[in-house]
């Protein structure tokens, strides 16, 4: 099983640190019962925020991430994420 919550910074007016936040405190809730992937809204991470919101995320607990939606993607976003295998 596996938990994909909508960590979309954006959506609350925050900056990318409160996705390692948000990432910390549901880790914390599933008591490691489930894989948690953090879901990220593709559209308002441009550039390196992608990368920090990756490296947020996985740094605060995530098994890994999850993007929303494909149409959003482009070839730097693509480049970022490959950076990560």
């Amino acid at each position: 099983d596996m938990v994909c919550p909508m960590n979309y910074h954006h959506f609350y007016n925050k900056e990318i640190p409160w996705i390692g936040e948000s990432v910390a405190l549901g880790v914390k809730e599933i008591k490691s019962s489930c894989e948690y992937l953090s879901g990220l809204f593709i559209g308002s991470l441009k550039g390196t925020d992608l990368q920090k919101a990756v490296e947020e995320s996985l740094k605060n607990g995530a098994d890994g991430v999850s993007f929303f939606n494909a149409e959003g993607l482009s070839n730097n976003h693509l480049k970022i994420i490959k950076s990560f295998q």
